[in-house]
């Protein structure tokens, strides 16, 4: 049997703005959570809530602020709405480029040559990656000092590598381990699950 979900209600009194106390909250977010308690599930009780000090404008100051940051999070939703459709784009562009349905002409305006049929061999090497076995014990890693180590989980759905890998090997596992130069392709296969990036 699960918890309903439960929720704090904040009502906000007309000497303030309602938009900017909802930023405000956010921004002490990590303050609420640090004052939660339960073990089924975090809550923070009234008493606890009542005891944050905040900083506090004038209402004029409050309009403003919202206003700004309004037309902050309107602007994000645009760029994000235009990169979705870019990256629509780019895929269907991607499609008509390597099927050679869409051609590209050199800086005289002319065509290119023709596309040659190669094996995949004749155009990278390839080798498989490899992690120290058995998979998981404690020695092969190291939070503090240890070296990236890149797996499925740790490539976005951009394709770009996050900024940081959820695990960092240790000397010992690196011994064991595939090292690759920056801009190395990586193909992250696990199971039916793949993806590829570039280093």
């Amino acid at each position: 049997m699960h918890d309903k979900p439960r929720f704090s209600i904040f009502s906000v009194n007309k000497n303030n703005s309602n938009q900017f106390v909802f930023d405000l909250i956010k921004v002490y977010r990590k303050e609420l959570y640090k004052r939660a308690n339960g073990s089924t599930f975090k809550e923070v009780s009234k008493k606890e809530v009542e005891k944050i000090k905040v900083i506090i404008p004038s209402l004029p100051e409050q309009q403003k602020i919202a206003s700004f940051l309004t037309d902050v999070d309107d602007a994000i939703t645009q760029l994000t709405k235009k990169k979705t459709f870019l990256e629509q784009y780019k895929k269907g562009v991607m499609q008509k480029i390597f099927k050679q349905e869409l051609r590209f002409k050199n800086d005289d305006g002319n065509d290119f040559v023709d596309w040659e049929v190669k094996q995949l061999r004749e155009v990278a090497n390839y080798r498989r990656g490899s992690f120290p076995q058995p998979y998981g014990l404690p020695k092969w890693y190291d939070k503090k000092n240890g070296i990236p180590f890149v797996q499925v989980y740790d490539v976005e759905d951009n394709m770009l590598l996050k900024p940081k890998t959820k695990h960092k090997i240790s000397e010992l596992g690196a011994k064991q381990s595939v090292f690759v130069e920056k801009g190395t392709l990586i193909i992250t296969i696990q199971g039916s699950i793949g993806r590829i990036t570039k280093t």
